[in-house]
């Protein structure tokens, strides 16, 4: 498990973007209980997410969304591990932005799954523009319920499916 998890964060951070384009277009999803199940309820984490953004808090983010041993890192940000580390971006960060995330691909067998997304990033100054980031949610449930150990992301996006 630990080498998969390290080959899919090691793909994520591919910066040539042309990586990405050619192997999503070969992606298909399986339509599973389990799969329909998994997106259900990591979509319910993502709206929480996202509304915690809105409201300039991430009190969510820290106790639900994310585990306290998780692993973010990203280009140009270094490597924040834990909920401390954590809280030293969002008390910053959602007072700064509004945020939506849309999942791309997304794989789940078990307790453990993950999903590709991109993450919309609207500065609430209007001055400031919009970016985006490629991002994979690693995802593991435990005592029930599903939870985030980390991610690893870079600027842009993927390609959004057709009819997607």
């Amino acid at each position: 498990m630990k080498c998969a998890v390290m080959v899919a964060l090691a793909l994520a951070c591919v910066p040539n973007p042309g990586f990405a384009q050619p192997v999503h277009s070969q992606i298909t999803e399986p339509d599973t209980p389990e799969l329909r199940a998994f997106k259900a309820a990591i979509r319910k984490l993502y709206d929480l997410k996202e509304r915690d953004f809105a409201q300039g808090r991430d009190d969510h983010i820290l106790g639900r969304f994310y585990a306290p041993d998780a692993v973010s890192f990203g280009e140009g940000e270094g490597i924040s591990t834990g909920t401390e580390d954590f809280r030293k971006i969002y008390d910053e960060v959602t007072r700064q932005s509004n945020v939506k995330v849309r999942s791309i691909h997304t794989w789940v067998s078990g307790n453990a799954g993950w999903d590709w997304a991109n993450f919309y990033v609207t500065p609430k100054d209007p001055k400031d523009k919009p970016f985006s980031f490629a991002i994979l949610f690693l995802w593991a449930k435990e005592h029930g319920h599903w939870i985030c150990k980390g991610d690893a992301y870079v600027k842009g996006a993927f390609p959004v499916p057709a009819g997607g």
